[in-house]
């Protein structure tokens, strides 16, 4: 039995090659596009105060205890905000799979 690609020249070899990851790569951005999506969709649902510590936290990369100076809360709001956040994220992002 002749595959395809045994039939075929080096030159449409190589560009079936191409089509094929360029294909993937696309189908990859795709999914990403749309776990970006989700993730946007589920922190857009949070409380303003649980989004607000969980943005400060994750995308700035402050500590606990910056955040609560920066808010003028005590640290264990911050840390139970950060909880609530997290499992409402978890059941909303695990709810849609």
């Amino acid at each position: 039995m002749v595959s395809l690609e045994d039939q075929v020249g080096p030159e449409a070899r190589a560009l079936l090659h191409e089509l094929i990851a360029t294909d993937d790569v696309a189908e990859r951005e795709l999914l990403r596009g749309h776990e970006r999506f989700r993730i946007r969709r589920a922190m857009d649902a949070l409380p303003e105060a649980q989004r607000m510590v969980f943005a400060l936290s994750h995308f700035e990369g402050l500590p606990h205890a910056q955040i609560a100076g920066m808010l003028g809360i005590p640290e264990g709001t911050v840390k139970s905000r950060m909880h609530h956040a997290y499992r409402k994220l978890r059941d909303a992002l695990t709810e849609e799979e």
